[in-house]
């Protein structure tokens, strides 16, 4: 699992077992979403808010990850083509 951070650590991690989903946040905003079975990366979100991303969490049942910024700011991210 290469290329979700670059030039950033990692700060916050979260597993789906419902989608089979990993994904990481890091001091550059950005969250990665990667396949768990395969490790290949899915998609790669950038909040509005610079800053790091301090919690996730997925919003099941729903398709959904949840993140929280440094500054307080909670998103709500949608997953396209996560699995029923």
């Amino acid at each position: 699992m290469t290329g979700g951070h670059k030039d950033s650590e990692i700060t916050a991690m979260v597993f789906s077992e419902k989608f089979s989903l990993i994904a990481t946040g890091s001091t550059n905003g950005r969250i990665a979403i990667w396949e768990f079975d395969s490790g290949k990366l899915e998609n790669i979100l950038v909040a509005r808010e610079k800053g790091e991303i301090t919690c996730l969490s997925f919003g099941e049942p729903y398709p959904v990850i949840i993140s929280v910024g440094a500054s307080g700011v909670v998103n709500i991210w949608g997953i396209k083509g996560a699995p029923p």
